[in-house]
């Protein structure tokens, strides 16, 4: 006995074109082939910029749950061991000219990324900065409007928060998908200014172009490896501006001109220093900032004298501290001491009342 599909039952259609291939039902078969005719527009470049090919990406819309309607424009599973389908958020059909095509961009770049080796469980702000940098700078040059409404808002969220703490993005390195922060907007915006601040130093797309050449074959694992490739793509201390933006990381690039061994002593320093020894902690870690951008701007002389300066204040925070301390200690026993030896007036004596001096 057949029976007949519900009412209710959509009925699905597979475009297939070239690597991609779409599941999408029939009311939505339009939309779908605008998508894959955007990645075909740019699976030539996407090759050329990471020097790697894609095979058998699968693709199809979703519908989401009212709380993430318009939050979560499109996602990719993952296992750790490989990327899942590319989904993408069928409300945003209707959005802002542009919008969509950023969004099934940015899910693309994933795969990209994922086949020159770096897996989003170790570098998830790679993933997340790059796929954000490339697919508004591919969607602006296709003349799409959407990019500037999403690039505008990246930077006001950068904006505000540079205004709270800085230029501060360690948190990032800590960002994998098992391991979401509480405020995933932060990581998104904070991600795309690392990378495209980057960019605009070291030359666009084309320094990450050279990037993905440089690390073909290779297995990056650590944020050093990462950071040492995208130094020498730059032909500069590409590791020194992250280190200034808040990463953990060696500096293994050579191109400083300085001594790692002398950095390294520097950074022992200052971990083995206990943040109460204050103010000198605060003194020694100042001081070891202006050395990293003495290095960034090329001035050697000046970076290995704000060196030496953090290695002493450092080792002589304790006794400094102690002696501070000691200090103020003996102004407090000696104004106590003063307070309590100064001799104390006697009030005059009252006038003699009348009847007394009559008498």
């Amino acid at each position: 006995m057949e029976f007949a599909p519900a009412a209710d039952e959509p009925d699905w259609q597979q475009l297939d074109q070239s690597v991609f291939s779409f599941r999408t039902a029939e009311r939505y078969e339009n939309y779908a082939s605008e998508i894959l005719a955007l990645y075909q527009l740019v699976y030539a470049d996407f090759t050329d910029l990471f020097n790697v090919t894609l095979e058998d990406i699968e693709v199809q819309f979703f519908i989401p749950e009212f709380e993430t309607l318009l939050s979560v424009g499109g996602f990719i599973p993952f296992t750790g061991q490989t990327l899942g389908e590319i989904n993408i958020n069928i409300f945003f059909v209707r959005a802002v000219n542009g919008t969509i095509q950023a969004i099934a961009l940015h899910e693309l770049v994933h795969h990209f990324l994922w086949e020159t080796g770096l897996s989003p469980d170790s570098f998830l702000w790679v993933h997340e900065g790059g796929a954000q940098y490339v697919s508004i700078e591919t969607v602006d040059d296709l003349g799409y409007e959407g990019a500037d409404i999403e690039r505008t808002r990246l930077e006001q969220v950068a904006s505000q928060l540079i205004s709270q703490t800085g230029e501060s993005f360690g948190y990032l390195q800590e960002w994998t998908p098992a391991n979401p922060p509480a405020d995933i907007s932060r990581n998104y915006a904070a991600s795309y200014y690392v990378v495209s601040r980057l960019a605009e130093e070291y030359g666009g797309l084309d320094f990450y172009r050279q990037f993905f050449r440089l690390i073909r074959g290779l297995e990056i694992q650590t944020n050093d490896e990462l950071a040492f490739h995208l130094s020498l793509a730059a032909n500069a201390s590409v590791d020194l501006k992250l280190k200034l933006w808040g990463f953990d990381i060696r500096l293994l690039y050579n191109g400083s001109k300085i001594s790692p061994d002398r950095i390294y002593e520097a950074e022992k320093a200052l971990d083995g220093l206990n943040p109460a020894f204050l103010p000198y902690s605060l003194v020694a870690e100042l001081f070891y900032q202006q050395a990293l951008l003495r290095l960034e701007r090329g001035d050697v002389n000046g970076a290995n004298q704000f060196l030496d300066a953090t290695i002493l204040m450092a080792n002589l925070a304790p006794v400094l501290t102690l002696l501070t301390l000691t200090a103020i200690l003996a102004v407090i026993v000696y104004l106590l001491y003063k307070r309590s030896s100064r001799p104390r007036l006697e009030p005059p004596a009252l006038p003699p009342l009348f009847e007394e001096t009559a008498a």
